[in-house]
């Protein structure tokens, strides 16, 4: 799946649509991220596993395209991405943090230190088929 986000020219790798086609995976996954139900993770998860597999293959030509101007600006339009998803993850990771010790307050009252006690968790198996 990861090198079909990597379109191919005569010449090989076609570097900037190559960055293009990742880093628009990754706007994906910002667009997924702005409402983040659980079934919405999961798919950004393996959104950015195909995103960084692509380029991991395209590493190996950085060094001859990286001169090319618009290769560069889809370089920076990439990194604009990732700077939104990094961003989005972790607001999403600190909004279920802070779930969880409420719930935590709620379900087990406090520590004597005074955080929210951790709530016990039982083992579950989602299977789709």
């Amino acid at each position: 799946m990861p090198r079909a986000l990597i379109p191919e020219s005569r010449h090989g790798l076609a570097g900037e649509s190559a960055i293009t086609a990742v880093a628009q995976q990754v706007e994906k996954v910002c667009v997924l991220l702005t409402s983040p139900r659980p079934e919405a993770l999961d798919r950004c998860a393996g959104i950015l596993e195909s995103a960084a597999s692509a380029l991991a293959v395209l590493r190996p030509s950085i060094d001859s395209i990286e001169r090319d101007p618009t290769v560069l600006s889809s370089a920076r339009q990439l990194q604009s991405a990732v700077g939104r998803a990094r961003h989005l993850l972790e607001f999403a990771d600190r909004y279920h943090r802070q779930w969880q010790e409420r719930l935590g307050s709620i379900v087990a009252g406090y520590r004597p230190d005074g955080n929210a006690a951790t709530v016990p968790r039982t083992g579950c198996i989602s299977m789709e088929g």
